[in-house]
């Protein structure tokens, strides 16, 4: 399934990227909040070439009025980061079955 944002062009979402830097906190606070939910959720998609600079435009502001962004930066990677749980789990998975494959070859 196609994921929405494959069907808005990369200059609209960069556009929003550029909100980062604004010089609102407002303005800047919202395309944070925004861009780390898309970048969450497309990253892994085909539209995640679309979103690769998000990370980086959030740093960005990391810099203005004196580093008092930081907080919102800071909240915003986390919330781009897989989950540590799931993170876990998933290399568990991974583990569990490649020791699965080994036993189904060497019985064959």
């Amino acid at each position: 399934a196609e994921h929405a944002t494959a069907r808005v062009p990369a200059s609209m979402i960069e556009g929003v990227g550029q909100r980062c830097i604004d010089r609102r906190p407002n303005v800047r606070a919202l395309a944070i909040e925004r861009l780390s939910q898309l970048y969450r959720s497309v990253r892994a998609t085909a539209a995640g070439s679309k979103v690769r600079f998000v990370p980086s435009a959030i740093l960005a502001s990391i810099h203005l009025e004196g580093g008092s962004n930081v907080a919102a930066v800071d909240a915003a990677i986390a919330a781009m980061l897989p989950s540590p749980n799931r993170t876990a789990n998933a290399a568990a998975n991974d583990t569990g079955a490649k020791k699965g494959g080994k036993k189904g070859k060497a019985a064959t």
